[in-house]
Parts: structure tokens; sequence; C-alpha cells
């Protein structure tokens, strides 16, 4: 399977120097962030140690790898990717950055004393993430329940000269694979808490104000790591964070909005490719606001058509009920998690469905809601007026 998109996507390089409609297309330049990639080299002056800011507060660092990591390109590319994608740039929801959530991420495998070599892979877990974050895991034919990000991450690494620099630090790209069995506070199966669900959680809560600053710090003082698992020493708090969840996953990551976007974004990138307006690299390798405005720039009938749907969505489409006739279907993926909770004096921990009814019976109503799909009406032109 990773062959296969692998392949797909080193096809879809070629179009920059091809022949389309009988009109020779010349080779334009590759993307900032490959190029400075491809250019790089260790610097002499690099810090012996710096202070990193996250959305936990601030980490002081000092290992080599982690330092020269912090001045690399992969790293500086993922300031001007979205989180979220689409709804960040067609309505201006508040949001963060694929940084602050790598970054986040890699602040709590630190704060709970995880090995180097998994604060890492937390660091780049998401490097490869291309533009618009999600959209890919559309524009490929990926669906979302398999992140494309994920299929490319060590080829990715390889491009942007990764290898080359944990080489020097003792490490390989595959060591650093956030896949490793060993990552067990990074990544874990769901509806369980790792590092990388606990950080898009409390974030995005924050952002959206699901949250206070002063509820996130109550969160991550009774979260605690231990026996290859995530737990709260506080039921209150383990909810707190699980009913994030809960509301993100259908109003957030599973809103309508969120189809049809992504249904016209990929529209719009898809005739921009064919037209040879954009590359497979700048998919791959861009900044979300290069590829918009380009897109935004366009004379092109069919992407103009795209945009303008992007930017005014409510007009374009309208959410189905149950039976009636539709245009597109997501198959949502259930986000809600199920902390583990152990309190003072409790032996073992036991997650918090099996403790909180009223939580259990949130999540099943969710699934229920979400069962039969997200569903949505195109509408016409005319109709739309």
């Amino acid at each position: 399977m990773k062959q296969f998109y692998l392949s797909l996507l080193l096809s879809l390089s070629c179009i920059s120097a091809s022949v389309l409609h009988g009109v020779t297309v010349a080779a334009r330049t590759a993307p900032v962030a490959l190029i400075q990639a491809q250019e790089y080299v260790v610097s002499d002056s690099l810090p012996d140690e710096m202070t990193v800011e996250t959305v936990f507060g601030p980490l002081h660092i000092s290992e080599p790898v982690l330092i020269e990591l912090f001045h690399h390109p992969v790293i500086a590319r993922m300031k001007e990717i979205d989180q979220h994608g689409p709804p960040t740039y067609f309505i201006g929801r508040k949001t963060f950055s694929r940084y602050d959530h790598c970054v986040g991420v890699f602040a709590l495998l630190r704060m709970h004393n995880r090995p180097l070599d998994e604060q890492v892979a937390g660091l780049l877990h998401d490097a490869s993430h291309t533009i618009l974050s999600h959209v890919a895991d559309h524009l490929f034919k990926t669906g979302n329940q398999h992140a494309y990000q994920d299929m490319i991450h060590n080829w990715y690494l390889q491009k942007m000269g990764v290898g080359s620099l944990l080489e020097r630090h003792n490490l390989t790209i595959e060591a650093i694979n956030p896949d490793q069995p060993t990552y067990v506070a990074l990544e874990q199966k769901h509806p369980r808490l790792c590092a990388d669900r606990i950080q898009y959680i409390l974030n995005t809560g924050l952002v959206l104000k699901r949250i206070t600053k002063e509820q996130m710090d109550d969160i991550l003082s009774s979260l605690h790591f231990a026996d290859n698992n995530w737990f709260f020493s506080n039921q209150k708090h383990a909810r707190l964070l699980a009913d994030i969840s809960v509301y993100c996953t259908e109003h957030v990551w599973s809103a309508p909005e969120e189809l049809a976007w992504r249904h016209w974004i990929c529209s719009a990138l898809q005739q921009a490719i064919a037209l040879d307006l954009i590359s497979s690299d700048d998919i791959h390798f861009g900044i979300d606001t290069q590829i918009l405005e380009i897109l935004n720039n366009s004379t092109d009938p069919h992407i103009k058509d795209m945009m303008e749907k992007c930017y005014h969505a409510k007009n374009h489409f309208t959410k189905v009920v149950s039976g009636a006739k539709y245009d597109l279907v997501d198959y949502p993926k259930i986000r809600a998690v199920d902390p583990l909770v152990k309190l003072k004096g409790e032996d073992t921990a036991t997650p918090l469905m099996q403790r909180d009814e009223e939580y259990r019976a949130q999540v099943e109503a969710l699934r229920t809601r979400l069962s039969g799909g997200v569903k949505i009406k195109l509408l016409t032109d005319k109709v739309a007026a």
C-alpha cells in the first residue's frame, strides 16, 4: 500500500516538466523549504542550549540533536502548516500550527521523562504533513482512516535531509519513526490516551475556548505516565479532557463543512495540478499560504468556482437528514477518548467509561449520530442564490 502511494506521488512530480495539451511547460522553482533543506549545512555557531516555547510552558534543551533540529528547515516549515487546514483560511477559525502541535507533543514526552529518541520521534511525527494538513488524505484517496502523512513519513524526512542530520547524532529515520512499538507514550491505540492525542485535544480545546489555561494546567497536574499508560489521578480532569474530544469529533473534525471544503479544495488542487500551476513538490514541501495564493489568483473558471464555494460554503451546501438524497458522504473517525483513571489508594487504573455512566452514554450517543455518516447536498448556483 505504501509503495503504491509513493509511486503515485513520484509520478505526479513529473508533471512540472511535462507536455500538457501540446505545450511544453518549464520546470518551476522548488518550494523554499525543500531548497533550504537540500542546501542545509550544519552551522558552527549552534548554541549549546536554548529555550523552546510550548503551549504547556517553556522548555530548556541542551541535547545536540534537538538543538540542530530546531535550527533545521524541517521544523521551520511546520510553522506554516496549519493544524486544521481549511477552516483556518475559509472562516478564520482560531487555530494553531503543526509546529505548535509537534512541539507540544515533544513537551509532553519530555515532561514525563521519556527517552531522547522518543522525544525526537514526537517532535518530527507530523513533519510530513502536506499543505492544508489532512486534505492530502482525500486528494490522494487514502481516506480519513489512513493518514497520508504516515505513509510517506520516512520518504519525506529523507528528502528533507533529516537522515544525515540524525546520523550525526547516532540515530536513523527508521529508529525515530513514530510507529516504533517501544514509543508507547507517543502513540497508543484509540481510545486510550497518547501524547499525540492529549496535545491536539488540549490545544484545540484551548483555542476554541472549551477550556481555560488554568483548566489545562489542572488537567496536566493530574496526568501521569507509568506502566506504559497515560492515566489521571483526578476523575474530574479526565472527564474535562474527554468532553473536549467528544465535542470536537462532532463539531470540528467531522463537521459537514469539513466534507464540503475537502471536496472543493481537492477539486481546485487537481485542476491546478492538471494545468501545471502547482506540482507534487508544492503539495508535499510547500506551505499553506503560498498554495492558496496560487489558487486564489488563478483565472481558471473551475478553480475560481471551487474557491468561491470554499469561502462561502454555507451558500453552496446543506446538511442532509436521514433518508434524504445526498451528494457526498463521509464516515468520520470517532475521536472520543476513554482515559484511564487511578485515584489515590487504588491499585489499578480503569477506563473513564467504566466509572462514569454519563460519559459512556454521551460517547454511545455520538457513535449513533455519526454511524450513518455525515451527508451533504451540494446546491446549484441557482438554488444557492
